[in-house]
């Protein structure tokens, strides 16, 4: 299946969800009462995931995520149906992230473009080799002697 959006993933999930939520209860402990790093829940795992499923919460890619990593590896398992779409939403998950994702990269750009303006700003040449001011300590400001 082809998934290229959030959108799509989300209807993806819902169109088979009773075969997906087969393979989460085969594989994760659906009727604790505890979330997947031990935190106690006041319901059961599979109530708390159905309700993730029905405010559209990212994070029960993770409860996909435990069951896969649960599930034997064992040729056997693509004899579900829903396997291959369930091992798709997986594979597709960082589309439930992606917009945040880009955003974090958009601002981890940003403070490169800008560390890369200071760190032109701080070199030096002395005798035909370039030097970052930080590494000569006669060329250090007293903040920098002092190490903060």
């Amino acid at each position: 299946m082809n998934i290229t959006t959030r959108e799509e993933w989300w209807n993806a999930l819902n169109s088979e969800w009773d075969a997906i939520k087969d393979i989460l209860h085969r594989y994760l402990p659906m009727w604790e009462n505890v979330d997947l790093e031990g935190h106690a829940l006041t319901c059961s795992m599979s109530d708390y995931v159905e309700s993730l499923r029905h405010r559209f919460a990212n994070d029960l890619s993770m409860y996909l995520q435990a069951a896969w990593s649960a599930a034997p590896d064992n040729p056997s398992i693509h004899d579900n149906a829903c396997w291959g779409l369930f091992c798709d939403l997986l594979s597709e998950a960082y589309l439930l992230y992606e917009e945040g994702y880009m955003a974090r990269l958009a601002e981890i750009d940003r403070m490169e473009g800008e560390f890369a303006m200071f760190a032109e700003d701080n070199m030096l040449e002395v005798d035909g080799s370039i030097f970052d001011a930080f590494e000569r300590p006669d060329m250090r400001t007293d903040w920098q002697k002092e190490g903060f």
